[in-house]
């Protein structure tokens, strides 16, 4: 029996680089802002090296997101997101309760 070689893309790298590029950086640019080498920031952004603390904070600082974000969220949804929830931050408990209807509807 033949050992895979095939690496596993830890699930928590896959809006590292999407981040970055929506910050339109390239990975020589970005780092440059991190204070890190572009071949390190490109083996973190393939999962081919573990992230640690310190890059996660500077990274969602130099990308313009929070550490949660850099790892969470897709940034291609984030104004969205933002955008709606500044809608049910000023909707009345009736009004949030018939967009809870209606999310359960449209998403199950």
């Amino acid at each position: 029996m033949v050992a895979s070689t095939k690496t596993h893309r830890p699930y928590s790298h896959r809006y590292i680089q999407k981040w970055r590029l929506n910050a339109g950086l390239t990975q020589s640019q970005a780092g440059e802002k991190l204070e890190l080498s572009a071949p390190l920031i490109s083996r973190v952004e393939s999962g081919k090296t573990q992230y640690t603390q310190y890059f996660i904070e500077r990274a969602a600082e130099a990308y313009g997101c929070t550490p949660g974000q850099l790892l969470d969220l897709d940034p291609s949804t984030a104004s969205v997101r933002r955008e709606i929830e500044k809608k049910l931050l000023s909707a009345s408990e009736e009004d949030l309760q018939k967009c809870l209807t209606i999310l359960k509807t449209i998403l199950g």
